[in-house]
């Protein structure tokens, strides 16, 4: 008799831990060898001045919704989207807007007609399938935030992404000079830094960078945050 009552309560014990881990704490991902956190990283500062934005001659519905001149500015982001549909090729772009009106690029983003994959939950998109893809821009760095969070690309048909710098404040180290030292910072330390949530570390993209047109570009498969830092 009291052997089976031991044996009760041995199994109780197991079955009530057994509970315990199946509703603890969901396990943190393992963090990459390269990733950094959002005090290690420096993003480029926008010059002293406002930057303007201008929406681009490409596919979608954009608004522009903050004024260069305000001060302070009327929202905390730039923010622009689009409709995507699966087998359609589309694309989304923000220039910058000179005072003589000459526009020169800011950001594009571009879709295949076989890049959407699946929604953040992991529900696949058929042919004709639509999102609404948004991105938000920082007023004061060079970081731009894409939404929804976790959409997936394709890997056989990725997304490109293109980031012109131009308008970044040069004095890149921010000493209050623009010297070889930023020359440095920009051709030897500067990347396209990819952050999957608003709260995690940043790891740097494989990204293309052109210092003559002052431009990273590389493959998205995965809707995130993303910022031209060191």
């Amino acid at each position: 008799m009291h052997s089976r009552r031991l044996t009760l309560a041995v199994a109780a014990g197991v079955v009530l831990l057994a509970c315990a881990e199946l509703t603890g704490p969901p396990a943190t991902r393992p963090r990459p060898p390269n990733a950094v956190s959002e005090a290690q990283l420096h993003h480029l500062q926008w010059r002293a001045s406002q930057p303007q934005f201008l929406l681009g001659p490409a596919q979608g519905t954009f608004a522009v919704t903050a004024s260069p001149t305000a001060e302070p500015p009327q929202l905390a982001e730039y923010e622009a989207s689009f409709t995507a549909v699966k087998g359609e090729a589309g694309s989304l772009r923000i220039d910058y807007r000179s005072t003589d009106g000459q526009s020169l690029p800011f950001l594009l983003f571009s879709l295949g007609r076989e890049s959407l994959a699946a929604l953040p939950d992991g529900t696949p998109l058929n042919q004709g399938d639509a999102v609404r893809i948004s991105v938000a821009i920082d007023t004061s760095k060079f970081v731009i935030r894409f939404l929804p969070k976790g959409l997936t690309l394709s890997e056989a048909d990725p997304a490109r992404l293109q980031i012109w710098y131009t308008g970044a404040d040069q004095d890149l180290d921010g000493d209050g000079y623009v010297d070889a030292h930023d020359s440095y910072i920009e051709s030897e330390l500067l990347g396209l830094w990819r952050q999957q949530l608003d709260t995690e570390y940043w790891t740097q993209t494989d990204a293309t960078q052109s210092t003559t047109e002052k431009e990273f570009s590389g493959g998205v498969i995965n809707l995130s945050g993303y910022a031209v830092s060191y």
